[in-house]
């Protein structure tokens, strides 16, 4: 069992100047403090809370459909002890758990719910290796 820091950054999407309310560990996470870190024990897993949105008015469509301005929370950036983690890694590996049950494998958040980030290796240097290949 190794003991590890995570360090995670969040990009916001804004509608009428709101963002969604993020939670990670107990800590909130704003546009204006949009970084978090906390310390870990390998093996592990932590949940990130998402809440706050309305789907009927903050998503923005313009008149084809297309979506022009979204309320979302989106991890930009996760480091495992300082090393920067590889964005493929959050896109394939992070789940987003949906209030009304749905499960999607990002790392962008355009519902209020819940994402798991497992981390399944007993070393820093196992679990680094397996995020970055």
């Amino acid at each position: 069992m190794d003991k590890a820091r995570i360090d995670l950054e969040f990009e916001f999407g804004l509608i009428d100047n709101r963002c969604m309310t993020v939670m990670v560990n107990g800590q909130l996470v704003t546009p204006a403090n949009p970084t978090v870190s906390f310390d870990i024990t390998l093996p592990t897993q932590f949940r990130i809370d998402y809440s706050g949105k309305d789907n009927q008015t903050d998503t923005k469509l313009d008149k084809q459909g297309n979506i022009i301005a979204d309320l979302y929370a989106k991890i930009t950036t996760m480091k495992l002890d300082g090393f920067p983690v590889r964005q493929k890694y959050l896109y394939h590996t992070v789940t987003m758990h949906t209030t009304t049950g749905q499960v999607f494998t990002t790392c962008y958040a355009g519902f209020n719910g819940h994402m798991q980030v497992v981390l399944d290796q007993p070393t820093v240097f196992s679990q680094y290796i397996l995020m970055n290949s």
